[in-house]
């Protein structure tokens, strides 16, 4: 056991089989957190490439109206959702209007 999270646990007076069935748990659930971190950083890099794709930048988060007219930062997120899902422009517009 980690010794600062050992004090810790001792100082809440939480009986040190606590974390040692934690641990025991979390072992058994590495494979399936692995398989979850690895799809999480792919779709981190959809999203990291749907923004460059479509230059993402600063100006993009300007206040706006708030109607969405020549409002360029809902343009291109519009834009980054239809790259990261696979649809079209117009329908992550329609989907957004509903």
């Amino acid at each position: 056991m980690n010794q600062l999270l050992e004090n810790k646990y001792k100082e809440l007076g939480i009986d040190p089989k606590v974390y040692a069935f934690g641990e025991k748990i979390e072992a058994g659930l590495k494979e399936r957190f692995e398989e979850i971190d690895a799809r999480a950083e792919l779709n981190q890099m959809k999203v990291i490439a749907a923004m460059q794709k479509n230059r993402v930048s600063a100006e993009c988060f300007n206040i706006s109206s708030g109607y969405g007219y020549n409002d360029m930062g809902r343009d291109t997120l519009e834009k980054v959702y239809a790259d990261c899902f696979g649809g079209s422009f117009s329908e992550v517009l329609s989907a957004a209007l509903i």
